[in-house]
């Protein structure tokens, strides 16, 4: 609770607020197994010039996940053609980029942000990119959005809020979303528990909003929260730097090119 202080986590007006979104079908796509998915992410980050080792994790089998330069692999899992596109955008192109940008900056005054304002940011990123770039699939919108649910009934039981989540989704897949929510707790039967999930949802809001609002698309690759980035520059605490934006965002951003340098005019206006 105290990690992640998250406030009126609400699912229906997330739902409200939300674009029509264009999701991405797999109807006809070939299911790719971890190898075969490594070898492809292995080749867009070539392509990239980025520094990533993609590794294939034989004991934490189940999911994808980007620590430092590595993006892991669960080796158990499987995703169709689709999906493997958006997990490109999400992990290569957000999260990937970022902590790329991050390291080459060497400051370490960009790595001393609440955990949850932190999450809260990155994650925004990833599904904003997926939106925007019309890869994400509809399982992974619903995924989001009943992880939010979960932390919503976060102070329910575990048994209450895989009930519910089975009412809308395959049990395995309500398992999943509600062991994550619980994951730590010595007793389950009891309310609360590690709200990061809520980060998707609530993060890809505050992202749009904030670039809705001339926010930089630069601040958010080298800087995770750009408010903590912004009061950087006004105090001269964060040297103006060159940002490596995915080519797609950098040809159709309405801000500067990622071969400029950022100034802090240009991140403050």
């Amino acid at each position: 609770h105290h990690i992640f202080p998250f406030q009126n986590v609400d699912g229906k007006n997330f739902l409200r607020i939300m674009p029509t979104i264009s999701f991405c079908s797999t109807d006809t796509c070939k299911i790719r197994d971890a190898e075969e998915m490594a070898e492809i992410f292995r080749e867009y980050i070539k392509e990239t010039g980025l520094t990533c080792e993609i590794v294939i994790d034989y004991h934490n089998d189940h999911i994808i996940r980007v620590h430092r330069n590595k993006l892991i692999i669960g080796a158990k899992v499987k995703r169709y053609c689709g999906n493997v596109k958006r997990l490109i955008v999400h992990e290569i192109e957000s999260h990937v980029f970022q902590r790329n940008n991050l390291a080459k900056t060497e400051n370490p005054l960009l790595r001393i942000f609440p955990h949850a304002d932190s999450m809260l940011w990155g994650e925004g990123l990833a599904v904003y990119n997926e939106i925007n770039s019309g890869t994400i699939t509809q399982t992974a919108y619903e995924t989001y959005y009943y992880r939010l649910k979960a932390v919503e009934m976060i102070q329910k039981s575990f048994r209450e809020i895989f009930e519910y989540l089975s009412r809308y989704v395959k049990p395995e897949k309500a398992y999943m979303i509600t062991y994550r929510v619980k994951r730590g707790m010595g007793d389950t039967s009891l309310g609360g528990g590690y709200a990061k999930d809520a980060s998707y949802a609530l993060g890809y809001t505050a992202v749009d909003s904030y670039l809705k609002n001339n926010g930089s698309i630069e601040l958010l690759y080298l800087c995770r929260v750009p408010d903590i980035g912004k009061l950087l520059l006004e105090n001269e605490l964060l040297e103006p730097t060159t940002v490596k934006l995915p080519k797609r965002i950098s040809t159709q951003s309405k801000y500067m090119s990622p071969s400029q340098h950022i100034s802090p005019r240009i991140l403050l206006r």
